[in-house]
């Protein structure tokens, strides 16, 4: 009797050991260890860029640093002599106090970087092959200025009947001397607003109506010498009419015919 009691003592132990071994919260009868929890992968940390830390800032190029990048080399040629630089870069602290710059018969045919020569007083570009003057309405401190002999009827594009286009002129209330001879002209307009003119040249032209100079009170010399125009039988005629300019009490020395 005492052996039957012992061996269901030891069955009911080995019973619960087994119970406690198992994972199954209801009992241990029929049931299996569970598989281990899968872990979870690890999340990102995004780390935020600290308050109050900018990015570097980006230092802009100040103006008179900037480089010059010339529309026409042979206008580069000239600067590069004009300053005594041969090789580098050409910036706008080179030629910003350039006061006169001479560029007679150097084959230009545009001078659009000269926007940067700001004060240029004085501006000799004779015998060139230029038609757009557009950029000379920014070089307003100009004194003298010679386009004379630029139009060229076999590669113009712009200057049409009337010859080269004055109207880029306009603004330049300071200008004492003008030549623009030989560019066919024929209309004279602009210059009617350059009250502060005193010498003007304008020879070889075809100009027969000079009314415009009325408005330019200060001449001292006008040159209209060699100027035929075409009458509608495509004679010539000259200029007809010089009254406009009989009015003008400074002028000494006026040349037509």
């Amino acid at each position: 009797m005492r052996k039957r009691i012992t061996v269901q003592v030891k069955i009911g132990m080995i019973a619960a050991i087994l119970c406690l071994g198992s994972t199954v919260a209801s009992g241990c009868k029929g049931s299996f260890p569970t598989a281990p929890p899968t872990l979870a992968a690890p999340t990102a940390v995004a780390t935020a860029t600290p308050a109050g830390s900018a990015a570097p800032a980006v230092t802009a190029t100040p103006d008179s640093e900037q480089e010059i990048h010339f529309t026409d080399i042979n206008l580069e040629t000239v600067v590069r002599e004009k300053i005594g630089k041969s090789i580098g870069a050409i910036r706008r602290a080179d030629v910003e106090n350039i006061t006169e710059l001479s560029a007679r018969v150097r084959g230009i045919t545009s001078i659009e970087s000269l926007r940067y020569f700001t004060s240029l007083e004085e501006l000799d570009l004779y015998g060139n092959r230029i038609t757009d003057f557009s950029v000379l309405t920014e070089l307003t401190s100009l004194k003298k200025l010679n386009i004379a002999k630029n139009y060229n009827v076999l590669t113009s594009n712009t200057a049409g009947a009337s010859g080269l286009d004055l109207t880029p002129l306009k603004g330049l209330v300071l200008l004492e001397e003008l030549d623009a001879s030989d560019n066919m002209l024929t209309d004279l307009t602009v210059l009617g607003s350059l009250s502060a003119l005193q010498t003007l040249t304008l020879t070889n032209n075809r100009i027969t109506d000079i009314s415009p100079l009325a408005g330019c009170k200060s001449l001292t010399y006008v040159d209209l010498s060699y100027n035929y125009g075409l009458n509608s039988d495509n004679t010539e005629r000259g200029i007809s009419d010089l009254s406009p300019l009989f009015e003008n009490t400074q002028l000494r020395t006026l040349i037509a015919g």
